[in-house]
């Protein structure tokens, strides 16, 4: 065997891994080739992308099947730890995720904006806001656990007023509407 095919990010998608020296190629030996640090780094977070715009759990990667996947994909390539996934790399992911949201609501004029206030499954209160742009859909942009926070029109507006100042960037002329929904603060006012 000359060399076995593998996924890489770079050229084609494609390229040729095998040792000169040697004329055969096994997959243990393929596992000890040195892979580049920012293609491993760009392999776990693509793991990571597919589990969370997957909606896969955490261990989907853990099993027999996936693993061969990989392995027979790109040997030299391992498949990040499940404590890893679920921490470093999906807080890269978001981070990812986040930037291209603010680039996008950058490019509109205006902005409506939802908050929807909810128990979570471990019964504490909290609240979602989203922004909707007509023609383009809605965009959950963070849910908060507002704690011992007392769910009134005055600390809503104070929540919702520094989460706009993130999210527009400091641009608060576009927030062109607010919505409450059945929160306390909409029953209320």
């Amino acid at each position: 065997m000359n060399g076995v095919l593998a996924f890489t990010a770079e050229g084609n998608g494609f390229r040729i891994l095998h040792d000169k020296n040697s004329t055969s190629c096994s997959a243990q030996h393929l596992r000890n080739l040195a892979i580049p640090e920012d293609e491993k780094r760009r392999f776990q977070l693509q793991v990571a992308r597919t589990i969370l715009f997957g909606g896969l759990a955490f261990n989907h990667f853990d099993k027999p099947q996936m693993q061969n996947l990989i392995l027979a994909a790109n040997p030299g390539l391992t498949i990040p730890p499940r404590h890893k996934i679920g921490d470093e790399l999906l807080y890269a992911i978001y981070n990812e995720v986040e930037q291209e949201i603010l680039k996008y609501l950058d490019g509109e004029q205006l902005l409506n904006f939802n908050m929807d206030g909810s128990t979570d499954n471990a019964r504490h209160r909290v609240i979602t806001l989203a922004v909707n742009i007509p023609d383009k859909g809605s965009f959950t942009l963070c849910t908060k656990d507002i704690g011992s926070l007392q769910e009134d029109s005055r600390n809503m507006a104070d929540w919702f007023l520094n989460e706009a100042i993130k999210w527009t960037k400091g641009g608060l002329a576009k927030v062109n509407s607010i919505c409450f929904d059945t929160t306390n603060p909409m029953r209320a006012t």
